[in-house]
């Protein structure tokens, strides 16, 4: 009776071994690696309408926002700011602050000391506030939006059609 030598059979058991090995170095990498963030903003799609599109079915089940509750993300509830139009309410979201904090007021507005005829896109105009001498942006920060310390820091700040940017 001979007998095959040990290493033999331990090579399919060494294989098996580095690929667990390589898939935790992967898992673990991951569970580790820097974590991201997305803001997604809908403009009024407030749950209460999303659950009414899906009811209908004019929303897909598998795509988009239903995708994203598959994943687990949704919001419960949508708390808005005074006054709730996209351009204040998205700065405050960035900003964390309210309009009368980020001097962002609408989504069109006068800027305090500037001709009486400008008005300025609450879109484009600056976020952490003007000075009351001039139609300028204010050295006094007054709010600041999320991407700002994000950037000093050299992280990677991406953004598709949020105001302010």
């Amino acid at each position: 009776m001979s007998q095959k030598p040990h290493h033999s059979r331990s090579k399919p058991i060494k294989k098996c071994r580095a690929i667990t090995l390589l898939i935790f170095a992967a898992l673990c990498t991951s569970a580790y690696a820097t974590p991201k963030t997305v803001i997604i903003s809908l403009d009024g799609a407030t749950p209460r309408i999303v659950d009414q599109l899906n009811a209908s079915g004019q929303l897909n089940p598998n795509e988009g926002i239903n995708l994203l509750r598959a994943k687990g993300f949704s919001a419960q509830q949508n708390i808005t700011i005074a006054p709730s139009l996209t351009a204040a309410a998205h700065i405050a979201i960035a900003t964390g602050s309210i309009a009368a904090a980020n001097d962002v007021v609408s989504n069109t507005f006068h800027l305090v000391a500037s001709p009486f005829t400008f008005n300025i896109s609450g879109f484009s105009a600056p976020i952490d506030g003007y000075s009351i001498d001039g139609p300028t942006e204010s050295p006094f920060l007054t709010a600041v939006p999320l991407w700002r310390p994000l950037l000093e820091n050299n992280k990677t700040v991406a953004t598709a059609t949020w105001p302010g940017w």
